[in-house]
């Protein structure tokens, strides 16, 4: 699979943390699981918007 784009739609991921560490791993990795999130949903939003503007660009230049 030379050169491909893999797309992950789900990934299941399961933490034992045990000790005094394990309420501050928690909260650390809500902070930065919550920002990733937020993000690729940016991410998402931006790539959207852009097809958007190429398509309707595209229409008005005789494309489909």
């Amino acid at each position: 699979m030379a050169g491909g784009t893999v797309r992950i739609e789900l990934l299941q991921v399961h933490f034992d943390v045990v000790g005094e560490g394990e309420q501050e791993f928690a909260k650390l990795f809500e902070r930065y699981i919550n920002r990733w999130s937020r993000m690729q949903n940016e991410r998402d939003a931006r790539d959207r918007d852009f097809e958007d503007e190429r398509t309707v660009g595209d229409r008005s230049y005789g494309g489909r």
